[in-house]
């Protein structure tokens, strides 16, 4: 009977271990999603994450991702152009992000990498809230 305890123990110990590693690796995921969430306010930063809300910018980003936005004025408003950026679009209350594919005079022709039709609203800019 000893040795049945002994295994018994042994068993228990092994689940304790498992229990106690699953516990530090949700604890550790946590951290580093508080982290990644408020890494941009810890260093003083002027980025933002934002998560995407539709496919419009497949196969780069997909529903759910979640995207670094660095603030617009800190780069040139020509090298925007080719980059995917957010913007806030008044027509639809939503902020879009999508690719600026031109500019047309100090406003951005954009674009959803998934669509065959560039955007309605062509933000100026005074609505582009950074690029991704």
């Amino acid at each position: 009977m000893n040795s049945s305890r002994a295994g018994m123990f042994r068993k228990l110990s092994s689940k304790k271990r498992l229990m106690a590693t699953l516990l530090a690796a949700g604890i550790a995921a946590e951290l580093f999603l508080i982290f990644l969430f408020t890494y941009p306010i810890l260093i003083g930063s002027p980025a933002v994450l934002i998560e995407i809300k539709s496919d419009s910018m497949l196969p780069v980003l997909k529903t759910g991702d979640v995207v670094l936005l660095g603030k617009a004025d800190q780069f040139d408003p020509d090298s925007l152009v080719g980059q995917v950026i957010a913007f806030y679009d008044p027509t639809r209350g939503q902020i879009i992000v999508h690719r600026a594919i031109g500019r047309s005079g100090d406003c951005y022709i954009t674009k959803g990498d998934n669509s065959d039709s560039v955007d309605f609203f062509q933000p100026c800019w005074n609505y582009i809230l950074g690029r991704v």
